[in-house]
């Protein structure tokens, strides 16, 4: 299957380490969103899937801050909250707070910054949280530190250092165990373990170091993952320098070899440009310096032969105390898997490069306590998109990180710790044939629609001249051929014949996928819609929630006036509701019979002139007293 992302999230521009780095490892978690480094700037944003569907949007990612060099992004696996960044020589910890207000608000906030290295020298690799406990194992190219964090102390401690006995190239070389009482670590065909009896409770700088080889393994370990328990594990293992050295030149070049400004070395395999035979070179002197003095050109099939390409292996701990392979499985079309994920409930594997536009699906399959790895589907994305990092999202959807590369990119012997421009993409892979048995499930809902449909036409709404011909997207002719007989029944108000009906359902014959992508766009319309409205419906809600929610005059209380009517020498009192504090002079005259009303202030008689409601522009205090006069009404 070849796709160019269609149906994905854009993250912008971000400038990232060309190879050896998987961007995803325990950056996305399903309860706190995702985190991301565009080369300059740390971003947080909350996603999630709904029916499936990737639901997130760029306008809310939070900026974190500026950093740089940033080899590392990692939640913590509880309920804390936790996010561990290492950039530079730096760890940096930041802290997911809650709203006691509003649930639904997080924010990231900066907890506090260490330094971890004070050796230029020294590369590091990054850093990732053990499976149960606030600890962080740093990894750097010589040592191994577990650091300590304390949430009420708000401090991070190291409290152990291991020197590891050889250079490790990636952080994917290291992982703690399913059950998180050590740490392995692999070098080429080596592996090492660092144990503590409990870490908990025990000292971290008391442990015990064990290492073995593996037996007949024909590379060297690029990803190590630990699966099913603490004996089994999942490694990745790149192309060898054998191999490559075996595999001749014609292979990915043209004999003829030539000098000229206008030939470039696209990356149009990343990973084929690891693969020189240095003896069949040819240099030439040139004085001009922007001339190289060597290119190949590349054959038009660009394609790794697959006699060269990478593997994956269960490897198991023996009673001889000595790891064996009890199942390889080649990834043709890739030399160095440093892309690797492992979910434990589907038992699926996705094996992935930086240096390839491929994503490889497995399976571990198990049959009377005995393992294999199973071929699942191959994701082949567009030429110059290349896989950043891969995740699962749940056990059955993956979450793929990648990058496009600019139009101008040359590839002309790059280091692998180069970095690099791209265009940052995040998709979803439908793993376990997720995605085909929706498609199916549509496939047998569009046949059975397609059936029923001519009983459903009501004679009312059929045209009745041909010109008028509804224009559907077309069904398939066998279907159309197997429905169309016997199907409609003539009447005076449907002239139509069959033919004529057939026109209804399709202008012209087409295959069922058309009609699956008419549907897919319905689809993706309704998505839009469904995503505005629920915008708009937390809009509202956060509306609702800042405007207090009291009831119309709330406490009220009815305050009331006397009024006194002096005429001639009788007096005669009633009392009045008011309205906000004003007497309605219509009313008064109505309950006293009487007209031109007239009120004593400051012992003299003011004619009263009401408002155009009827009121006394005059507010009133409860129980106040005033006197009136008038005449009195015919």
């Amino acid at each position: 299957m070849n796709t160019g992302l269609e149906d994905c999230v854009e993250l912008g521009q971000a400038e990232l380490r060309r190879a050896n780095v998987n961007y995803l490892r325990q950056a996305y978690s399903d309860r706190y969103g995702l985190a991301w480094f565009d080369g300059n700037i740390l971003w947080h944003m909350q996603i999630h899937l709904k029916q499936n569907e990737l639901q997130t949007s760029l306008e809310t990612a939070v900026n974190l801050g500026h950093f740089r060099n940033v080899s590392s992004i990692a939640w913590n696996k509880d309920k804390s909250g936790l996010l561990a960044v290492v950039h530079d020589d730096k760890l940096s910890i930041f802290q997911l707070q809650q709203s006691d207000k509003d649930l639904a608000f997080r924010k990231l906030t900066h907890t506090l910054t260490v330094n971890i290295c004070n050796d230029s020298t020294i590369k590091m690799k990054g850093g990732f949280w053990h499976c149960s406990l606030p600890i962080i194992t740093v990894v750097s190219s010589k040592a191994l530190d577990l650091y300590k964090y304390s949430d009420s102390g708000n401090s991070c401690k190291l409290e152990c250092h291991i020197d590891l006995p050889r250079k490790i190239n990636s952080l994917s070389q290291t992982a703690w165990l399913t059950s998180g009482r050590a740490l392995v670590c692999a070098h080429n065909d080596t592996i090492t373990l660092f144990s503590w009896s409990d870490l908990a409770t025990d000292s971290k700088s008391s442990y015990g170091i064990e290492t073995w080889k593996v037996e007949n393994l024909n590379g060297n370990i690029k990803c190590i993952l630990p699966v099913i328990d603490d004996e089994h594990f999942l490694i990745s293992v790149e192309l060898p320098l054998e191999r490559l050295c075996v595999l001749s030149q014609s292979d990915y070049f043209d004999d003829d070899t030539s000098i000229s400004n206008d030939i470039s070395l696209k990356e149009e395999n990343s990973s084929n440009l690891d693969i020189i035979d240095l003896t069949h070179l040819r240099s030439l002197a040139t004085n001009d310096k922007n001339n190289p003095l060597i290119i190949l050109k590349r054959k038009q099939q660009a394609k790794l032969p697959e006699k060269a390409c990478a593997q994956i292996s269960i490897i198991s701990l023996s009673s001889d105390n000595l790891f064996h392979q009890i199942s390889t499985m080649d990834v043709l079309g890739c030399i160095s898997p440093d892309l690797l994920d492992y979910n434990d409930i589907s038992k699926i594997i996705i094996v992935s490069s930086n240096s390839t536009n491929k994503v490889h699906t497995f399976s571990i399959l198990e049959h009377n306590e005995s393992f294999a790895i199973a071929k699942q589907n191959d994701l082949e994305l567009m030429h110059d998109i290349r896989a950043k990092g891969v995740c699962f999202m749940n056990e059955n959807i993956g979450l793929l990180l990648a990058g496009q590369l600019e139009k101008d990119f040359r590839a002309d012997f790059i280091s692998l710790e180069a970095i690099v421009k791209y265009q940052m993409k995040l998709k979803t892979i439908y793993l376990n044939n997720a995605q085909q048995n929706q498609t199916t499930e549509k496939k047998d809902l569009l046949r059975k629609l397609i059936e029923n449909i001519n009983d459903n036409i009501e004679p009312n709404i059929v045209p009745t001249t041909e010109n008028q011909i509804v224009d559907l997207p077309a069904a398939h002719h066998n279907i159309q051929h197997a429905n169309s007989s016997n199907r409609y029944r003539k009447s005076p108000l449907n002239q139509f014949n069959t033919d004529n009906r057939l026109k209804i359902l399709a202008k012209e014959q087409s295959s069922i996928e058309q009609v699956l992508n008419y549907l897919e766009r319905l689809e993706t319309i309704l998505r839009t819609q469904a995503n505005q409205i629920s915008d708009i419906e937390e809009k509202v809600n956060e509306l609702c929630k800042s405007t207090p929610e009291k009831p119309y005059r709330e406490n009220f209380e009815a305050s009331a006036i006397q009024v006194v009517l002096q005429f001639k020498s009788k007096e005669e009192r009633k009392f009045f509701l008011l309205n906000q504090g004003m007497l309605n002079v219509h009313v008064v005259e109505k309950a006293f019979g009487i007209t031109n009303v007239e009120i004593l202030i400051d012992k003299k008689w003011c004619v009263v002139t009401p408002t155009n409601d009827g009121y006394l522009p005059i507010k009133f205090t409860n129980n106040s007293v005033i006197t009136i006069t008038g005449t009195i009404a015919s």
